[in-house]
């Protein structure tokens, strides 16, 4: 006997509760459900089509196609999300569905696919180069149906404590703006890590692009979108006063950014 629609997301739900890592755990449920919370007031995301851009593994875009029915299209610089099919096969049983698309772009480039209902982007914009921030956020503007959302969240932000991203080596109260530059590459080098390891962080650390709350904001709205809600969550330590005298204390402290932005209907 066929299972019904319902009962299958219930075994995907009682099956994501399951799963090893809480990263997993995070990507796939948690993220997927933020989102829908967000969108209460535009009916949520369930049926909705959707851009996911900057997918990496798809593991989030898997969540909101298989556990709100939604048409998912992700979209990253990398190939990670060939990484899909076996995750869903391993820990649900079950084979990507058509309504679950991947595509891998160059940076600067847009999706093949459109218009969408909703975009949303999960700790991605704080890696984009600021040379192609404008034209993509038009591109991704253009790729919207009138009165369609845009969801961005940021976490850690570059001027908070771990906004170097190299918690791995320790780094979490803002060593980054401390250190010189290369004693920062020293420090990853001199790590336990792996080559690899170290050289994936390098990179990373290296193309940050630096934007903070203020600036994320001012940048969307320049692109013709309106922000409909927004939250803003701050560490509740204080930084250094080498520091404080160099910066701005808000953006010192402030970690996560989370938006909702929409497209004007006309």
């Amino acid at each position: 006997m066929v299972e019904s629609t319902l009962d299958l997301r219930t075994q995907i739900i009682q099956a994501a509760e399951q799963l090893p890592s809480e990263d997993d755990r995070a990507k796939f449920s948690f993220i997927p459900t933020v989102i829908d919370q967000w969108m209460t007031e535009a009916g949520g995301i369930t049926g909705k089509k959707i851009l996911d851009f900057g997918c990496g593994s798809g593991t989030s875009a898997a969540g909101a196609a298989l556990l709100f029915d939604a048409e998912v299209h992700g979209v990253d610089i990398n190939n990670e999300a060939e990484a899909c099919a076996p995750f869903l096969q391993k820990h649900f049983g079950v084979e990507v569905p058509d309504r679950l698309t991947f595509q891998e772009i160059a940076p600067g480039e847009t999706p093949n696919d459109g218009p969408f209902d909703l975009i949303f982007s999960w700790s991605v914009f704080e890696h984009v180069n600021n040379r192609i921030y404008p034209s993509i956020l038009e591109d991704l503007y253009n790729r919207l149906k009138p009165g369609g959302h845009f969801f961005v969240q940021i976490s850690p932000l570059y001027f908070a404590p771990e906004g170097s991203h190299l918690w791995a080596i320790g780094y979490n109260r803002w060593e980054h703006l401390i250190s010189q530059t290369s004693d920062v590459h020293d420090d990853v080098n001199n790590s336990d890590l792996s080559d690899q390891h170290k050289k994936l962080l390098l990179a990373m650390f290296d193309t940050l692009n630096r934007i903070t709350a203020d600036d994320l904001l001012t940048r969307f709205k320049a692109a013709g979108f309106e922000l409909i809600r927004e939250q803003r969550d701050q560490v509740d330590f204080e930084p250094p006063e080498e520091l404080v005298r160099a910066y701005q204390r808000d953006a010192l402290k402030t970690f996560q950014i989370v938006a909702l932005f929409q497209k004007p209907l006309s």
